[in-house]
């Protein structure tokens, strides 16, 4: 704010490869780093779903024995944590546009890019066809009743966030050759307005088609699910997800699981389950926990194999996959990426696939302790036990 008061030259916050902030010139060759722009917003998000995730969690852990539509909020004590949980986890979309825009066009997009990732939500205020009177669905009154309820998710925070930056961009070259002392004004009134403005009428038009795109993920999942492809989705994304551990492949396979708990507004046999947890979100995540455990277990099984630091690193590794962490895979594949990538890609794919055949179920978008399962006591067992043998396949492989 100082710096705007000033008249300071803005900047725009750039991440390196190190992790820490830079600070580069704004230009418009920052749109066309995609990937990076949508890195910049998933890794900011990333710390919303996991909070949100693990305690969410334990509200489904401290209700375990109840079923039903209810499951996680019919105990009190769970109901709490359950609720923190959402709250903390419904930031992750906002969060995704506001970051997004930032990565391109500096802190001017943080306003606009959460703005337009508040709207991707489609909050009761915006949009409710239940009422069309008061606060409630002011602007989902201006459409007929059949696409009031539509929202982007995903889709609108990452397109949304994208598009309202040009607008930012525009702003800041535009009121470039303001006065230093009235620039405060411009940065901290006149662009936070105008942007927040923009961002909600890119929105009031995007929700709808996008709106259908989301509709549409939900439908095809639905199919998948009619045509019995669970399976083999299932293990494309065991692949995706050990492909380079924790990277863009990774993360695509991360998204496209939590999009499948936004798009299934439905209870899908085979696809989603009565908490709201769907087999992709499972397969997602108990493949990206397999090559880092399984990593852990042959270094402790077959210790003559592996030098004292590889097995001091495979001890760390227990707590990485619990904590659904892949990277801790990541040293291993660097010394010996011929037998590693392979093995552990294995060994996930046939994790996706018995996780999406056998219809587990994950409603967190998280891993690690917070997984629930759809079935319990001996199937449970019995899909724990699989998670073994599938580990050992991989061991097999990996000698």
């Amino acid at each position: 704010m100082n710096d705007a008061l000033v008249g300071k030259r803005l900047t725009v916050g750039k991440v390196s490869k190190s992790g820490a902030d830079e600070v580069g010139e704004l230009s418009l060759k920052n749109f066309k780093d995609v990937t990076k722009n949508l890195l910049g917003g998933v890794s900011r998000m990333l710390p919303f779903v996991v909070a949100g995730g693990i305690i969410l969690g334990i509200g489904f852990l401290l209700d375990s024995g109840n079923t039903g539509g209810n499951f996680g909020i019919t105990r009190d004590i769970a109901a709490w944590f359950s609720g923190l949980g959402k709250v903390i986890f419904g930031m992750m979309v906002p969060i995704l546009g506001a970051y997004v825009c930032y990565s391109i066009v500096g802190p001017q997009g943080l306003l606009p890019g959460m703005t337009a990732g508040l709207i991707a939500n489609a909050p009761g205020m915006l949009y409710d066809s239940s009422t069309k009177t008061g606060w409630a669905n002011t602007w989902g009154r201006l459409f007929p009743d059949s696409i009031s309820n539509f929202n982007s998710g995903f889709f609108g925070a990452l397109i949304g966030g994208y598009l309202v930056a040009f607008v930012v961009y525009g702003c800041q070259k535009g009121f470039a050759r303001f006065h230093p002392s009235v620039r405060g004004v411009r940065d901290i009134v006149l662009i936070p307005v105008l942007t927040a403005l923009a961002a909600g009428v890119l929105m009031f038009g995007l929700n709808i088609p996008l709106g259908y795109l989301n509709y549409g993920l939900g439908e095809g999942l639905k199919a998948i699910a009619d045509y019995n492809l669970s399976a083999l989705i299932g293990i494309i994304i065991g692949l995706m997800m050990a492909a380079d551990m924790g990277g863009p492949i990774n993360k695509a396979a991360y998204v496209f699981g939590t999009l499948t708990i936004d798009a299934t507004q439905n209870v899908y046999a085979g696809i989603r389950s009565t908490n709201g947890g769907t087999v992709f979100m499972a397969a997602a995540m108990l493949t990206g926990m397999v090559p880092p455990l399984a990593l852990e277990l042959c270094t402790r099984m077959f210790k003559k194999y592996w030098t004292k630091k590889d097995v001091e690193q495979g001890n760390t590794n227990w707590f990485l996959a619990a904590c659904f962490i892949t990277e801790g895979a990541i040293p291993f594949a660097a010394s010996d990426p011929k037998r590693t990538i392979p093995s552990i890609m294995v060994g996930s794919a046939v994790s996706g696939a018995i996780v999406s055949g056998f219809g587990v179920t994950l409603a967190a978008p998280h891993g690690g302790l917070s997984l629930s399962f759809r079935y319990y006591k001996f199937k449970t067992m019995v899909k724990t036990g699989l998670q073994l043998v599938t580990m050992v396949l991989q061991l097999g492989w990996q000698f």
